[in-house]
């Protein structure tokens, strides 16, 4: 029996640009996120790190089913995504080569791609009304090396670039960010994703579909129409496993609300999966992960704050002392600022 090694360098993977002492470092600090998936006992999992019985059975207490744990295993499986097809997943997973199989409903939404021609900068800028953008990596995860840029710094920044790969659009002011997967043609679900201002990723809630429609209707948005054209499109390209298109609501330039239909596409498993697995586990809550490391000296203090706070309604799921800690309530905040502002959190980071 193979056994999972939870590949969180699976973008760099697909880029070419795997460093061996990042990926150690980014699959030690997130492996953990398979112990709240994971449904089955005979499992077994590469560990980079070692986890304390202490902490497997707080875990366990709360229903996480532990795999077996091999931090020797060379025989490894990639659970997190599949380099099979990698042509495909290059082509879903990249920033800027998705934006052309939707560009449909994309046209009306300005973005410069992979353009280096001054002349060209400085047309896209000139016919654009927006003051703020924000420039992407192609293969950047959960907001990993995306710049917010005033206009006058656009043209220079993206000139520095050498020729990288990037994505150019309005610095949106997001209002609601909702995670699509589509696991199946019938299976089909949403997740509120909270991130940060620079789209870092930093928790979420599982959300009804009825939700999403009541957020659609006032834009005059049918939300079967938009899972047909995605099913449809994808179908076309040969996806046939669980995918999550990433959307938002955004206030645009003269204050109307406005719906961005796919922002990226992640063809892999997905924090949503985690978010989904803990609602069905624990009732439905809410999971953050402190977008900032935490200074050691402070763990212990935002660890009793948390559990003083929210007693039996809180899960801790980060091991101790990893960098970015993570936690599930139930019930919780309108959004993880409102969470750290009561918990003080901002003070220790």
């Amino acid at each position: 029996m193979k056994t999972d090694i939870v590949n969180f360098d699976y973008e760099d993977a697909l880029n070419g640009v795997v460093n061996e002492k990042r990926s150690q470092s980014i699959i030690s600090e997130f492996e953990y996120i398979y112990f709240l998936v994971n449904k089955d006992e005979s499992s077994m999992m590469k560990n980079h790190r070692e986890y304390s019985q202490d902490y497997l059975n707080h875990l366990k207490k709360f229903g996480m089913v532990i795999p077996g744990l091999n931090s020797n295993s060379t025989d490894c499986s990639p659970w997190w995504g599949s380099l099979q097809n990698k042509e495909l997943k290059i082509l879903l997973n990249s920033k800027t080569k998705v934006r052309h199989i939707f560009e449909e409903i994309l046209a009306q939404f300005p973005q410069l791609l992979n353009t280096f021609e001054e002349q060209e900068i400085e047309l896209f800028l000139n016919a654009s009304p927006y003051e703020k953008y924000i420039i992407k990596s192609a293969f950047g995860v959960s907001g990993s090396g995306n710049r917010v840029l005033a206009r006058s710094e656009v043209k220079q920044s993206i000139l520095n670039l050498k020729g990288e790969e990037y994505l150019l659009e309005p610095f949106y002011e997001r209002i609601f960010d909702v995670g699509i997967t589509i696991e199946s043609r019938e299976n089909i679900f949403y997740v509120r994703n909270f991130n940060g201002l620079y789209g870092r990723f930093s928790g979420g809630e599982l959300i009804t579909k009825q939700k999403m429609i009541d957020l659609l209707k006032p834009l005059g948005l049918n939300l079967d129409d938009l899972i047909d054209f995605y099913k449809e499109r994808l179908l076309l390209l040969g996806v046939f496993d669980s995918i999550q298109i990433d959307t938002f609501f955004f206030k645009d330039f003269d204050g109307t609300m406005r719906f961005m239909p796919m922002c990226e596409i992640n063809y892999r498993k997905t924090m949503g999966l985690v978010i989904k697995n803990l609602d069905e586990s624990l009732g439905h809550g809410r999971w953050f992960i402190v977008p900032k490391k935490i200074k050691e000296e402070h763990y212990s203090d935002i660890l009793r704050d948390i559990n003083e706070r929210f007693g039996d309604d809180v899960f801790i799921t980060s091991p101790p002392k990893t960098r970015f800690l993570s936690f599930y309530i139930r019930g919780g905040f309108d959004s993880e600022d409102e969470l750290a502002n009561t918990l003080g959190i901002k003070s220790f980071i």
